[in-house]
């Protein structure tokens, strides 16, 4: 057997990848309508082709699907599938004279128009209105409903269930005339518990010892499994991956020059390590939602707080580097942020309410920008994983401070100096930092105003510093939101190692924009202890937010990595805004020959071996409040058109609503909302997707939308029943809840064809039998061949690439090496602009969004993925030189690697196939190796 992998093959395996990967599109192609060709039609077409308009022009209407295809005088308007043969791309493109629409009016934006091609490409989904939805969806529709326990059903044959699930199922079933099928095999069974569990096949010891326990007790050997494998670390690994698949978790931030997440695979850690210790999901969701305003919770091995780390998911949508326009950048990437929250908590498309209300769900325009002030009132954040150690580390020198200022308290009585005045000249002062920090400003960590009284015993200038317990304590300071109303801003800043930068809108650039810079380092040379000017300028009219912190940022590589040293420090004294670009002139300065009134020697011997014990600062991305404000609705969703007045930053009505906060984002506010019992979505969302994982196939099938347009449940009461029972009784215990759908019968029966009356199986009367996802299939093909590395957690592992000079900037990141260090697959790189192929063939989503189900295609890149893929072949080699050196016969060694691809041993016609493959050949266990890898059963489970 020989493996050919011809240039011809491997173009088709792109080809047919890229045809695979169009299916992921943006998931539901209704809500893609909704959300970005609605808009346009209602901008640029409805007032002259609609019913609500009144008007037909040309004899065309675009209000519905229909319309459309009937067209008007001239045929009709779209031919879904084919955008370059629709009149209306035609017309919008203006390639004919008669048919330029808009008419009287400059053309379309282009990025609307390939939004209109790319709808039309994708077969023109237009929802039509639903009766439902004129009789008002939350008082009719199921998933708004109150969830209400319901009563275990009575069955007809009382032997046959197991648990309260097999009845709720087997009433269905009974209902039907159907019966449930036979039991799986115990060794199919093994085989299914250990992959949809763990994510690994069994090893044939395991399988043995689960088999000879089952022959005793199928009970006792099933619930000893099932603790074993819940309790096993790799637990962890395999549901963090289905979560990270509802975040959109990536590495990288995609657009032009694909930055690095400096430290992202913090977040993916954390992640596992809450489902290993089975956080109770609703802690699990408070700290996703507002982590940063909760008591620090911290790992017991490493003292950091977790808490915060939980955060970091919404900073994991695309965004561009250097934006143009600003407000728009920062609206599209919280409508990004609202819609993934919608989707993974509460399984609602929310963001289609951006440009108007929801035309289904009853989610309101005013609802979603009461969202969006939310998260225009957070920020995204370098957190201090240690931050606890430097707030107790803090408290310590604190006290040894104070000792030491009332030792040398008859020392600084003789010793006076003057906070010198600031000569503004005309100028505003915005913030002076002699007397205080003032109103609305923000601190985390440790500062200190330095006056008259302490200015000798600390050696600083007049303002706020930093460092001056330690300059190993980091600190960050914010300003309040402020419009910057002259034509330049100026900071008077000082210090080491420190960065200040001024953030427009709220918004994050990785970048110096091309049109003013905003970012400063502070501290070059001998300048640290002086003030000295950062300006900017050529944003007058904008929001803004002024922003500085010990470290310093790189912003050539990755986004956000602030180096840190032992000697970080910063200073302000003031921010002004004037008319000119010359600031005023600093106040006086602290020269390095002014007298320091240093502590007595056993207070600073002390001081010493504190700061000595202070680790160094370790960063995560997280997000931070900011001052709390209401933001107005922006017409169509236009962030440069906002309407008059203001919406309250309050949750949706129909999931409770909840408190509006009197201060801060109110994500606090927003968590409680989404656990209120008023909440009738939360607990049915994260039931319906663990059975979803466990099944292949949701009680609500459409796992990411319960709402109008969504599927209606298969088993309703048993939905609620399940959702009532997983927070009451089990206290939103995620591993009870898994633990009690394995467990039953009905989940351990076999699988096979479904009855007709029943073809697809909706009432599960078999057990699905489903392919399994890109990672489990590449981290079986390690775990077969004797090479996994078990090792948990850590950063990210570089895919291979053979991409050169893709980005703007001409910097690739670094291509990792074929075998991913033989690490499991959630521990790669997820690089946007950079994606691993043999993952994506096997429909690994992209991350852009929420993908709680992935697409399950059946094309020919996958067979020549499994046949060609360079690592498979590696792997085939390793696990053929293995088992040719186990000192068996050829039979036992054949039966050997059949338990340990498909934990079951050979037939006598594969195991005579297989020894001729091995006979022919001087690699042919290598060979048997590589074929049992390209077999359909390694890649199912049933």
């Amino acid at each position: 057997m020989h493996i050919l992998a011809s240039k011809t093959a491997f173009v088709l395996s792109l080809l047919c990848l890229t045809l695979s990967r169009s299916v992921h599109a943006d998931g539901n192609s209704e809500e893609f309508f909704e959300k970005r060709v609605r808009p346009i039609f209602s901008e640029h077409c409805f007032s002259c082709h609609s019913l609500s308009a009144g008007k037909d022009k040309g004899g065309l209407r675009m209000d519905s699907r229909e319309a459309l295809l009937a067209g008007g005088n001239t045929g009709p308007a779209i031919e879904p599938g084919k955008p370059e043969a629709s009149l209306i791309v035609k017309a919008i493109r203006r390639t004919d004279p008669d048919l330029s629409m808009p008419p009287k009016k400059p053309p379309m934006p282009e990025g609307a128009i390939q939004d209109i091609e790319r709808w039309i490409r994708e077969g023109a989904a237009y929802p039509a209105r639903l009766s439902a939805v004129k009789k008002n969806p939350a008082e009719t529709h199921w998933a708004f409903q109150p969830v209400k326990p319901q009563p275990v059903p009575a069955v007809r044959d009382a032997k046959w269930a197991r648990t309260d699930i097999d009845r709720f199922l087997q009433a269905r079933m009974e209902a039907a005339g159907l019966a449930p099928g036979g039991d799986a095999a115990p060794h199919v069974l093994a085989r299914r518990m250990y992959l949809l569990l763990t994510g690994l096949p069994p090893k044939p010891e395991e399988l043995d010892a689960f088999l000879q326990a089952y022959a005793q007790n199928r009970e006792s050997a099933t619930q000893q499994l099932t603790e074993k494998l819940l309790a096993s670390p790799a637990f962890g690994e395999r549901w963090a991956r289905h979560w990270m698949d509802v975040v959109r978790y990536a590495d990288s931030k995609g657009h032009e020059n694909d930055y690095e997440i400096e430290g992202a695979w913090q977040y993916r850690d954390y992640v596992i390590r809450a489902l290993n210790a089975d956080l109770p999901y609703d802690r699990f969701l408070r700290e996703h939602i507002a982590g940063d305003l909760l008591p620090a919770r911290l790992d017991p091995a490493s003292g950091r707080n977790e808490a915060v780390l939980a955060t970091a998911w919404w900073n994991f949508g695309e965004t561009g580097f250097s934006p143009l326009d600003v407000a728009v950048e920062e609206s599209d990437l919280l409508d990004n942020q609202i819609e993934v929250f919608g989707k993974t908590f509460n399984a609602l498309t929310i963001g289609c309410a951006r440009c108007h209300d929801h035309k289904f769900d009853p989610i309101s325009a005013r609802e979603y920008y009461g969202l969006f002030g939310m998260m225009k009132s957070s920020r995204v954040r370098r957190a201090w994983s240690n931050e606890v150690q430097f707030e107790q580390s803090a408290a310590r020198l604190r006290a040894l401070r104070d000792k030491a200022d009332a030792a040398l308290q008859p020392e600084r009585a003789g010793m006076a100096f003057p906070v010198p005045p600031l000569e503004l000249d005309g100028s505003k002062l915005m913030a002076d930092f002699s007397k205080g920090i003032p109103e609305g400003w923000m601190l985390t960590g440790h500062a200190e105003v330095i006056d008259e009284k302490n200015a000798a015993s600390r050696g600083l200038p007049h303002g706020l510093w930093s460092g001056t317990l330690s300059r190993k304590l980091p600190a960050s300071l914010r300003s309040p939101s402020f419009v910057i109303e002259d034509e330049h801003l100026h900071v008077l800043v000082g210090g080491q190692d420190a960065m200040v930068q001024v953030i427009i809108a709220n918004h994050q650039t990785i970048r110096e924009p091309i049109y003013g810079g905003l970012k400063h380092r502070v501290g070059s040379g001998n300048m640290g202890m002086r003030w000295h000017r950062f300006s900017i300028g050529r944003w007058k009219g904008l929001t803004a937010h002024v922003e500085i912190f010990t470290g310093t940022v790189d912003d050539q590589l990755r986004l956000f990595k602030t180096n840190d040293s032992p000697h970080n420090q910063f200073g302000i004294r003031a921010v002004i805004l004037n008319n000119g670009k010359v600031p005023p002139a600093p106040p006086g300065v602290c020269e390095s020959g002014m007298p320091r009134l240093a502590p007595p020697p056993e207070i600073a011997a002390e001081i010493a071996a504190i700061e000595k014990q202070i680790p160094a600062p370790e960063r995560y991305l997280a997000l931070a409040d900011i001052n709390g404000s209401d933001v107005p609705i922006y017409a169509r969703g236009d962030a440069r058109k906002p309407r008059e007045g203001t919406v309250p930053r309050k949750y949706l009505d129909v999931c409770g609503g909840g408190s509006t906060p009197k201060s801060g984002s109110g994500r606090l506010e927003l968590a409680e909302s989404l656990l209120s019992t008023k909440n009738p979505l939360t607990s049915r969302v994260i039931v319906n997707r663990v059975w979803h994982y466990l099944y292949g196939r949701g009680i609500v099938p459409s796992v990411d939308n319960f709402g109008v347009l969504g599927d209606a449940p298969s088993h309703p009461e048993l939905l609620d029943f399940l959702a009532t029972r997983f927070v009451t009784e089990y206290r939103w215990s995620m591993k009870r809840l898994i633990r009690e759908i394995v467990l039953s019968r009905s989940w351990q029966l076999a699988g096979g064809s479904a009855p007709a009356a029943d073809a697809d199986n909706k009432l599960l009367s078999r057990f699905p039998l489903r392919r399994l996802e890109a990672e489990a299939i590449r981290d079986s093909i390690f775990a077969v061949a004797g090479t996994l590395d078990p090792k948990i957690g850590g950063p990210s592992i570089f895919t291979p690439h053979r991409f050169k000079g893709t980005l703007t900037n001409g910097v690739d990141p670094p291509s990792g090496p074929i075998d991913g260090q033989r690490r499991r697959s959630l521990y790669l790189t997820v690089w946007r602009n950079y994606p691993y192929t043999f993952m994506d063939v096997f429909d690994k989503p992209p991350p852009m969004n929420t993908f709680g189900k992935r697409d399950i295609s059946n094309v020919p890149a996958q067979a020549l993925a499994l046949l060609n893929e360079p690592f498979i072949a590696e792997q085939a080699k390793a696990w053929g030189q293995r088992i040719s050196k186990l000192e068996l016969s050829s039979s036992q060694r054949v039966e050997r690697m059949y338990r340990e691809a498909f934990s079951r041993p050979p037939s006598e016609r594969e195991a005579q196939q297989a020894l001729e493959l091995v006979g022919q050949e001087k690699t042919g266990w290598e060979d048997l190796a590589l074929a049992l890898f390209n077999l359909k059963e390694f890649i199912y489970v049933n």
